[in-house]
């Protein structure tokens, strides 16, 4: 840096480190004394290079020598990313006097050389200098890839455990499995963290079902789940998830590993728990003498699961989804306020009982019975969520009276989401609903199978005239599973394009995933048309839909709304990235 007196005052700073093979510690070091300020440091080493000569006596990737030594402050410092990492003495040095002369660090994120990317990572996470490191680090986020091998993970933690009270604790600790972790060796390194850990735990375990595949339908996980037979049973033995007193939120994705919780102990601070991916063994129940603080809870695309209990008073959020085979739900709740439960209770339904007398968000898109669900009064309800015409669960009839049903109860409503399932078919889609509670705001999540849904939707707002704000949520992706028949429920109302309904009361209209269809421009002209006090039509379209598709948009409404003495409605299109 000779001849640099000083640099500007900046928060980021990015060096492209030109190396040919020299150690470039000392050098960085030196840079930094100009620029103590900073707020992020990336490190790009050069990818590839030849050595050109042999390093003198008196070489500058060692000067000065106590570069290791120097007194420097970086108060400000929170964040040093470095690329091509290669694991040498001098960058472990580096990354070590960095996070001791930074307090506020947060984040190292490293890199490494594409070369030898396992020995590089293994080797230097492993050193005995790197090891002390991490006693210095509150944040920590590894990955491996063997299977019964989780020496990494456990090395690290056990560096921790080591130095004592003289170790900073750990606030978040993030672990990825890239090959199907082992039950034995995962129980292993939770048990070093348990005393460490005073945050966030996440591991997630890539399993024998195929990564890409995890996010697919339950149906299709659980199939393929019985066709590895007993490499998945293998996998799946269970392990007991320690007792960890000061984690305040834990995330497992396990990739149908077997999970049990302890018979005795407390996890006294945690505050989430979300679970996915997890083989049970039948029954689960958690209690407040378990969990005192629990308030979001979130269980998902997991087996073996027949029976949830839960007693649980401080939850305010639960989600269960994807969890086919559940049979039996019983949870007294009574600071609960959103509950959302979908694609359970598919197989056989032995009865579920619900009391949260605060809640004020309901989804429950599945089939409903008085006889076999129960719900508590739950005066202070706000939203429901309810599906109409699911042909997975038997007749469109009896699906649509149960839930009208569960619609009767509750009338004033303000909010009412309708799953609606449109499928071939000439049965009238609200065949069993005859009535609609009094609610403000109506949004539609649309099954449509590639079917056209305009008539379908003005015959379910022939049942809710009062509404201020309609919302249409088209899916983004669907297979057309049949061709429409030469009668279909796509126009089961012929005319419904020239049909007048008046929406005094509409003022909003949004359109998720908006596709540009004839149907689905005669729909919003209708609305246009019937809605006299409609101020905003707001329009995501989906990523197909063409600018010039939407300047077409754009002149074919304004050109009708001012032909009906609308002129006074603005339309609003943006890209759809939900």
């Amino acid at each position: 840096m000779e001849g640099i007196t000083q640099l500007p005052h900046i928060k980021i700073l990015c060096l492209n480190l030109l190396t040919r093979g020299h150690a470039y510690g000392a050098s960085v070091l030196h840079i930094l004394t100009m620029c103590t300020g900073i707020a992020v440091l990336g490190l790009r080493i050069e990818e590839d290079f030849q050595v050109e000569n042999a390093c003198p006596v008196n070489c500058l990737c060692d000067r000065p020598r106590n570069w290791r030594d120097k007194d420097i402050s970086m108060r400000s410092l929170t964040e040093i990313v470095i690329l091509n990492f290669r694991g040498k003495q001098h960058e472990l040095d580096l990354v070590r006097v960095l996070v001791q002369v930074a307090p506020a660090l947060d984040l190292v994120r490293m890199t490494c050389h594409r070369s030898d990317i396992r020995n590089v990572a293994t080797t230097a996470v492993l050193s005995r200098r790197w090891l002390d490191l991490w006693t210095h680090v509150d944040i920590i986020v590894l990955q491996y890839d063997e299977p019964p091998d989780s020496r990494i993970v456990q090395e690290v933690l056990a560096a921790h455990a080591r130095k004592g009270s003289t170790a900073t604790h750990i606030r978040l600790l993030e672990v990825t499995s890239l090959n199907s972790a082992t039950a034995g060796a995962t129980a292993s390194w939770l048990r070093v963290a348990e005393p460490r850990l005073t945050g966030e735990l996440l591991f997630r375990n890539a399993s024998s079902v195929p990564f890409e595949l995890l996010n697919d339908e339950m149906v299709v996980v659980e199939q393929l789940v019985e066709e590895l037979g007993v490499v998945v049973d293998e996998m799946g033995a269970g392990f007991e998830l320690p007792c960890f007193m000061r984690v305040t939120k834990i995330t497992l994705s396990l990739g149908f590993l077997g999970l049990s919780l302890p018979p005795s102990g407390v996890f006294a601070k945690l505050r989430e728990l979300h679970l996915v991916y997890v083989r049970f063994n039948g029954e689960l129940t958690l209690d407040d003498a378990m969990l005192p603080s629990l308030e979001w809870l979130d269980i998902g695309k997991s087996r073996g699961l027949a029976s949830l209990t839960l007693r649980l008073a401080p939850l305010t959020l639960m989600a269960l989804h994807d969890m086919r085979w559940l049979r039996r739900l019983n949870a007294v709740l009574p600071g609960l306020k959103e509950l959302s439960v979908s694609e359970c209770f598919l197989e056989h339904l032995d009865g579920v009982s619900i009391v949260a007398d605060e809640m004020e968000q309901l989804r429950w898109p599945g089939f409903y019975w008085p006889g076999l669900v129960y719900f508590s009064r739950m005066p202070r309800l706000r939203t429901l969520c309810v599906s109409v015409s699911d042909f997975a669960h038997g007749s469109r009839e009896a699906f649509n009276q149960g839930s009208q049903m569960l619609l009767n109860r509750y009338p004033s409503i303000h909010h009412l989401e309708l799953r609606v399932v449109i499928k071939t078919g000439v049965t009238p889609l609200m065949v069993g609903i005859t009535g609609l509670p009094y609610t403000k705001i109506l949004t539609l999540h649309l099954v449509t199978e590639g079917h056209s849904y305009g008539a379908s939707v003005l015959h379910i707002l022939t049942m809710c005239t009062r509404i201020a704000k309609l919302t249409l949520m088209i899916p983004k992706y669907f297979e057309v599973e049949d061709a429409c028949a030469e009668i279909c429920i796509c126009d089961w109302l012929p005319n419904w394009r020239n049909e007048n309904i008046l929406l005094e009361c509409l003022e909003e209209v949004t359109i998720l995933y908006y596709r540009g269809e004839d149907d689905e421009l005669d729909l919003l002209k209708l609305l246009v048309r019937g809605a006299t006090g409609l101020r905003r039509i707001r329009i995501a379209r989906y990523c197909s839909v063409a600018d010039w598709e939407i300047e077409m948009l754009r002149a074919d409404l304004r050109a009708y709304a001012e032909e009906v003495g609308r002129s006074q409605i603005s339309l609003e299109v943006r890209q759809c990235n939900e």
